[in-house]
């Protein structure tokens, strides 16, 4: 593949976004309150068993961890947009402990230098930028392991970078790269099929854009993707 096709993503728009962060966050409360009733109706309906049919009750305790799992369902999404995740941090160092720790769980290094440049954007905002950076790498692994294709030792790496008028961030990963980058990068096609909503870097994308930044995508050295999280070179970082 030729490494020097790059192509810009469409960033998200903010006000799509918006909204649908905000569907998602009533969709959620209301599926958690339905699924706190009926954990407890559960619990009562077992212990009033348990006084004459324990065995009966034995046997539906396993069953409870299902009840919860629903919950499951919105954690990618709310992850991959901007919004306060349980399952992302807000720190950066924080962030990078984390973030190997779940590549580990797929056989993938993840290396995160201690000295990465930052963006005058929020910290929290460049935080996630990373993030799904790496998680759309990771989450063609998992896909990967899930459809049962033999796996080797997964890399995914970030480096600095400072190119012309650009300086940022590249994210490299040795992952199976998508047959159509162009239809990635215009949110047309995912680069994987599970577990979340191919808003990632367009939402990253929508980030860098006030800083007058952008994502690019392109073929990995490492045989992957490269995604190239970019901003004017010479912009003081956030105060």
């Amino acid at each position: 593949m030729n490494i020097s096709t790059s192509f810009q993503v469409v960033a998200a728009d903010s006000r799509a976004i918006a909204l649908l962060v905000a569907a998602l966050r009533k969709l959620s409360h209301d599926v958690n309150n339905a699924l706190v009733s009926s954990v407890s109706m559960f619990d009562l309906a077992v212990s009033d068993l348990a006084e004459e049919h324990a065995d009966l009750a034995e046997g539906l305790a396993p069953v409870r961890p299902y009840l919860s799992a629903p919950r499951t369902v919105f954690e990618g999404p709310m992850r991959t947009l901007p919004t306060r995740s349980m399952l992302r941090p807000r720190v950066l160092s924080d962030w990078a402990s984390q973030i190997r720790s779940e590549g580990a769980k797929f056989d993938t290094e993840v290396e995160v230098p201690a000295d990465l440049p930052e963006p005058p954007i929020d910290a929290a905002d460049w935080v996630q930028c990373l993030d799904n950076a790496v998680v759309n790498a990771l989450d063609g692994r998992e896909n990967a392991q899930r459809c049962g294709e033999p796996q080797t030792p997964g890399l995914v790496r970030l480096a600095a970078f400072a190119d012309g008028p650009w300086c940022g961030v590249r994210v490299d990963d040795n992952g199976k790269p998508p047959a159509d980058l162009a239809a990635v990068a215009a949110g047309s096609t995912r680069r994987s099929g599970h577990g979340h909503l191919g808003l990632g870097l367009p939402v990253a994308a929508m980030h860098l854009a006030a800083a007058g930044g952008q994502v690019h995508l392109s073929p990995s050295p490492l045989g992957g993707v490269r995604v190239e999280l970019r901003w004017p070179i010479g912009l003081s970082p956030r105060p």
